[in-house]
């Protein structure tokens, strides 16, 4: 079995869940040395790639970078005929490249194929959190993503369900890849217990919620739950973190903390923002558990890293939570934070550091397991589109 070149094109990746997604995947395929598959980081001149550099080859082009007199070339190419960047075409067989993934470049009868990547359908879901040209726009780039790769990968079968219930997809394969996440490979790195405490003047246990600041993301259950918890005498501390800018609802992160003001919540939810990785790790391996009261998702970072870390993780009743199931997994109705709330206390009363510690020590075995089967099935997609 020879070794496959994969291309993957990435630019100022900006959204954390793609950085996240790449990370473990690049890592995955790394820590199992008979996949033979060779990650090829495709950029620009001057793209800010640093989160991936030490972990892959990277080549870096001016045909990706606007306005040089290569991608100037490759535009006036791509109007003569339509759709074929033959530019970038012989650029990648210069570099030995056998197969694009994650993205649709070039053609779909070309010589070094693509497998294109769809994460989740959630404006078909949740219209309401999106303006009708967004909704438009996601669609015409499925639908091109369909037309012009020779396969499709999504992250859960509810993804896969969606794709064949919206989308005519008669041409294109499909294959199903859950990621897993990859949070030990920062463990020899992480601040300690008491170091978090003072670093983020942490005074006594938390849940952990590191979900984005995104309306489908559903904080507002996490506030509600702290809220009936507080009337009935329970102080619990719930510590968020993530991006706190949501492009396409830019006042909902101050309508949350102002509920927060309001409810007296503001000694019970901490908001910390974007913090390293590392202290994210750190922080969810030394919770009470990981609450993710998500509305919808793809395939959930945070309770992947949960199970990798053998978490307890409370998380809302969706579909594709219920797919991942993680085998200490609390489930909820998204829209009743009474039940939120009774899970909570109940695991808090469950809690013990000893349980923790012989729980972390099983997932840790498990996941070297895991890892090695999704860099596997990453490895067997590869070699059947390019089979096929």
């Amino acid at each position: 079995m020879s070794e496959i070149r994969v291309a993957f094109f990435l630019d100022h990746v900006a959204w954390l869940g793609g950085v996240n997604y790449y990370r473990n995947l690049f890592s995955a395929i790394q820590s199992v040395p008979e996949v033979m598959i060779c990650p090829v980081v495709i950029t620009g001149l001057t793209s800010d790639i640093s989160k991936f550099e030490d972990n892959v080859e990277v080549i870096r082009t001016s045909i990706l970078e606007r306005y040089t007199i290569s991608w100037w070339i490759s535009k006036f190419l791509i109007k003569i005929f339509p759709r074929r960047d033959y530019l970038l075409y012989l650029f990648l067989r210069k570099h030995r490249i056998n197969l694009i993934s994650h993205n649709c470049l070039l053609w779909k009868e070309c010589k070094i194929p693509s497998i294109g990547w769809i994460p989740d359908f959630q404006h078909l879901h949740l219209p309401e959190f999106f303006d009708k040209s967004e909704c438009e726009a996601r669609d015409h780039q499925f639908m091109d993503i369909i037309s012009r790769c020779k396969s499709v990968i999504l992250s859960s079968q509810d993804a896969l369900n969606d794709l064949n219930r919206f989308y005519t997809n008669k041409n294109t394969s499909t294959h199903i890849l859950r990621f897993v996440s990859t949070p030990h490979d920062t463990i020899d790195t992480l601040p300690n217990q008491a170091e978090l405490y003072a670093r983020y003047n942490i005074d006594r246990p938390w849940f952990y919620l590191p979900n984005q600041f995104w309306a489908h993301k559903n904080h507002i259950a996490v506030i509600d739950a702290l809220r009936l918890l507080k009337e009935q005498g329970d102080d619990f501390l719930v510590i968020a973190t993530g991006s706190t800018n949501d492009s396409r609802n830019e006042g909902y992160y101050a309508s949350l903390m102002q509920k927060v003001n309001d409810y007296g919540l503001n000694e019970s939810f901490r908001s910390l923002g974007v913090i390293p990785y590392s202290d994210v790790v750190a922080l969810m391996k030394y919770s009470i558990a990981v609450i993710n009261p998500s509305l919808f998702e793809g395939w959930s970072t945070s309770v992947e890293e949960s199970k990798s870390l053998g978490k307890m993780v409370v998380l809302s009743d969706i579909p594709v939570h219920r797919e991942q199931k993680p085998n200490r997994g609390y489930y909820f109705n998204p829209h009743n934070p009474n039940e939120l709330a009774n899970n909570m206390k109940a695991i808090m009363e469950a809690f013990s550091k000893e349980k923790e510690f012989s729980q972390y020590t099983k997932a840790k075995k498990q996941y070297v397991l895991n890892r090695k089967s999704f860099a596997k099935q990453f490895e067997k997609i590869c070699y059947d589109v390019l089979n096929k």
